[in-house]
């Protein structure tokens, strides 16, 4: 391919990730770029905006026209590919145009093809559907939840059970590829309380040398997370407030030492909670959920064990 002074490029815009792939391809001195889809419409469509650059600046006609096929070898490449992927100038003969996706053309290459309408110089954009998530959703359907202070939507987990969560990711197409999908997990104690020596005796009950804690340095004594095919797992091991530490003197009379006494507000009017982050190691994609352990029933008992008539 022959190029003349006036070369033309395709610039893209790389401000997110999402099914319209990026690649890059040096060709007699013509670059020719595709482009990522960034904005997703309410119809379920997702577009990507492509501009061109002509060189050298300096010519007076800037004009280009904008096509878009399948490639030859397309699997696609008899049905038409308007209903896959358009393509639109902002303008009769603009350098910037909208490349739609409509659905998901998996398999298939398409080429957008730019050219000068002063010297037919071509530049080529290759462009694949990926199948890049746009959201992550953890299905948590089923657990009640609570305040904490101001904080709303906060999961109540029952201390001593294990909950096992499933994880999916989604976009616009319903057709996420393979590649996705390795999920990590982090739990953060958000928060803190006080706690101190708790005495009692004929006189009544007091505390002493109380101090501040913070959620984050005793979380793992009462939490645990984890990722097990593909779910997310919540171990709620117990509640922070049942903390209490050694006791002297007999019942009713004596001392109980590191007993946590009472929550702390934060500035925003929040009580202590945890912060479950689970993400997504190839899209970045993540969702938090923030969830706090509540006193559940362990045993029932009966007055008796046995009754007769």
């Amino acid at each position: 391919m022959n190029h003349s002074s006036e070369d033309l490029s395709v610039s893209k815009d790389m401000s997110n990730q999402d099914n319209l792939v990026v690649e890059t391809v040096q060709e007699q001195g013509i670059r020719l770029m595709s482009g990522v889809a960034t904005t997703a419409a309410a119809n379920g469509t997702v577009s990507k905006t492509l501009t061109a650059e002509i060189t050298p600046s300096t010519v007076s006609n800037k004009k280009v026209n904008w096509s878009v096929a399948w490639s030859s070898d397309a699997a696609l490449k008899d049905k038409p590919i308007s209903d896959y992927i358009t393509v639109t100038p902002t303008a009769d003969g603009a350098l910037t145009a909208t490349v739609t996706c409509k659905k998901s053309f998996r398999g298939s290459v398409a080429v957008v093809t730019v050219t000068s309408r002063d010297s037919g110089v071509k530049g080529i954009c290759l462009v694949k559907f990926a199948g890049v998530p746009s959201s992550l959703t953890v299905n948590v359907s089923g657990i009640a939840t609570q305040s904490r202070g101001s904080l709303t939507g906060v999961l109540a987990l029952k201390m001593g059970q294990t909950y096992t969560q499933a994880i999916s990711l989604s976009n616009a197409f319903n057709d996420v590829g393979s590649e996705y999908g390795t999920y990590s997990v982090t739990v953060t104690g958000v928060g803190s309380f006080k706690k101190g020596s708790f005495y009692a005796n004929q006189s009544g009950t007091w505390w002493d040398n109380e101090e501040t804690v913070t959620l984050e340095s005793v979380k793992n004594d009462y939490i645990a997370v984890s990722i097990s095919n593909g779910k997310l797992v919540i171990n709620a091991k117990g509640r922070y407030e049942s903390m209490a530490g050694a006791v002297n003197g007999s019942s009713g009379s004596g001392v109980v030492h590191d007993k946590y006494k009472e929550d702390v507000k934060d500035s925003s009017g929040n009580l202590p909670y945890y912060k479950i982050v689970v993400k997504d190691s190839v899209s970045g994609l993540s969702k938090t959920i923030n969830v706090y352990i509540v006193a559940s029933v362990t045993s029932v008992s009966l007055s008796s064990s046995e009754i007769t008539f």
